[in-house]
């Protein structure tokens, strides 16, 4: 009945992910790991802060599921999702003061938000492989989070200033 209403198994994950986008973005609006030097921590620290949301046993299920079923969802739900990740991302948007010189290389043209998926996109690879259990570490929480910073510092140092 319930994947009736939804449309689908991915439907219904789909809903239940961006249920978890809102949730996560109320409890990111209390993050205060702003303290970072740097453009470059301060959004290391915020995704940090985000996968030990992500790997959360409350939530980590979801969050694998909905990985797996992501490329089953329709253009709609995409969409909806789309705005959902905007949502999380805002407090580390508006944090970071895209009017100054805070990327690594020249983004005249590029918009602040195009820069925000970005760092969404390249956070998603060691999310999902932490996901399973295939970074190569023992699968605690520490040892997760640490095998993702490896895998996106130097990514993220591509984009933004280190100092």
């Amino acid at each position: 009945m319930l994947t009736f209403h939804f449309g689908s198994y991915s439907g219904l994950l789909a809903s239940l992910a961006d249920s978890l986008n809102r949730r996560q973005t109320e409890e990111l609006r209390k993050f205060n790991g702003w303290k970072a030097s740097s453009p470059l921590d301060i959004v290391v620290s915020f995704f940090l802060e985000l996968a030990r949301l992500d790997l959360n046993p409350k939530y980590r299920l979801l969050r694998k599921q909905a990985g797996k079923v992501s490329w089953n969802w329709d253009a709609a739900k995409e969409a909806a999702l789309s705005m959902s990740y905007v949502n999380l991302l805002k407090p580390l948007r508006k944090r970071l003061d895209f009017d100054k010189d805070i990327c690594a290389v020249d983004f005249t043209d590029i918009r602040p938000d195009d820069v925000m998926q970005s760092l969404w996109s390249i956070y998603q690879q060691p999310l999902r492989l932490a996901l399973i259990n295939a970074l190569g570490v023992a699968p605690s929480l520490e040892n997760l989070l640490e095998a993702i910073e490896k895998q996106i510092r130097p990514k993220f140092a591509l984009i933004l200033k280190s100092k």
